[in-house]
């Protein structure tokens, strides 16, 4: 697969057949009857996402798959389009280093098909662009983006954060120039390989659901991830200080140590 050097590429794939259009003309008016229904009664959110999820996969708007996560973006519509935040996703790879990663511990992993061109493809492309160039650093790209999550976004970066070996907030995970070492993360948590190497489970929506019903976004975003799991968007400067004072400690010990006789 070619890159443009954006790293958006455009996979081939089938033209747009008579079967998807007929199934995007039943489907969407009934997964809109859901969501609206979700506005009067949101206690029964849940029950009608798991609905919509099951009735997408079995119209074959959406499908599963097994991603890995330097092909993961972020959806525009990811908590309200806050996007990822790297304070947020650099706390999570400590947090999980710490008590083990296991796939049954995941929320539902969703989201939807990269546009290939056109208004949303730009739109997905910038948001992605503004939420990597903001993190300064603290989120990584791998520039082979093919995935859009609603949900668990922060765990795909998490990983993509280990991979990278770019700047970290924690010294237990860090070489000596402060970046992110992948040895001492997997020789903290060892189980890290299996999502590093085999990718997370995912339930992809097509690319022409989105465009058909353009509000399912926000709802999956908003439905499928637990409120105890939402975290406020950091200010990037809590994440220098924070990153500030990781370093500063690490240099008071090194000289700590050269004045020990």
């Amino acid at each position: 697969m070619a890159d443009n050097g954006t790293g958006w590429n455009s996979p081939k794939i089938a033209p747009v057949g008579t079967d998807l259009e007929w199934q995007l003309e039943l489907r969407v008016p009934q997964i809109l009857s859901m969501m609206e229904t979700c506005k009067t009664m949101p206690h029964i959110s849940q029950p009608l996402l798991d609905k919509i999820v099951k009735l997408a996969l079995g119209s074959g708007l959406a499908y599963k798959r097994t991603i890995l996560a330097c092909h993961c973006g972020i959806h525009p519509k990811h908590r309200g389009g806050s996007g990822v935040d790297p304070y947020y996703a650099q706390n999570l790879v400590l947090k999980i280093s710490q008590q083990g990663y296991s796939e049954t511990q995941l929320d539902p992993i969703m989201g939807f098909e990269k546009a290939l061109s056109g208004p949303l493809h730009a739109v997905q492309k910038a948001f992605n662009d503004k939420n990597f160039e903001e993190a300064g650093g603290y989120l990584i790209d791998f520039r082979d983006i093919e995935f859009l999550p609603t949900t668990c976004s922060h765990t795909a970066a998490a990983i993509n954060i280990i991979e990278g070996g770019g700047p970290g907030l924690h010294e237990e995970l860090c070489n000596a120039e402060g970046n992110v070492d992948i040895a001492k993360v997997l020789a903290l948590c060892p189980s890290w390989e299996q999502a590093i190497k085999d990718g997370m489970p995912c339930i992809v929506f097509k690319r022409e659901l989105e465009a058909a019903c353009p509000e399912l976004p926000a709802f999956l975003s908003t439905a499928g991830n637990l409120p105890s799991s939402v975290m406020p968007v950091q200010k990037l400067d809590q994440v220098a200080k924070q990153r500030q004072a990781a370093a500063t400690g690490r240099m008071q010990q090194t000289a700590n140590k050269k004045k020990k006789p």
